[in-house]
C-alpha cells in the first residue's frame, strides 16, 4: 500500500514542514515522556506526575499513541 502526500508550494510551505516533521514531534512527545516516567519512578520526583498526565492527556485528545510506533 502507499501513501502519498502532495502539497501545493511554495503555499503550504507550513502543512509541508509539519508532514515532514511528524516522526520528529512524535520522538520528542515519547522522549519527554520516557524522561518523567523515570524522573517519577526513579527519582522518586513526584511533583512532575501532574506534568506527565496532562501530556498524556493532550496527547490522547489528539489521538496520538506512544506505543503506534516500535
Amino acid at each position: 500500500m502507499k501513501a502519498i502526500l502532495e502539497f501545493n508550494l511554495p503555499d503550504d510551505r507550513d502543512e509541508f514542514t509539519i508532514a515532514n516533521n511528524a516522526m520528529n514531534f512524535y520522538q520528542t512527545c515519547r522522549n519527554l515522556d520516557e524522561w518523567l516516567r523515570g524522573e517519577i519512578k526513579y527519582k522518586k520526583r513526584n511533583e512532575l506526575q501532574e506534568a506527565r498526565d496532562k501530556l498524556l492527556e493532550i496527547m490522547e485528545y489528539r489521538n496520538i499513541n506512544l506505543d503506534m510506533i516500535e
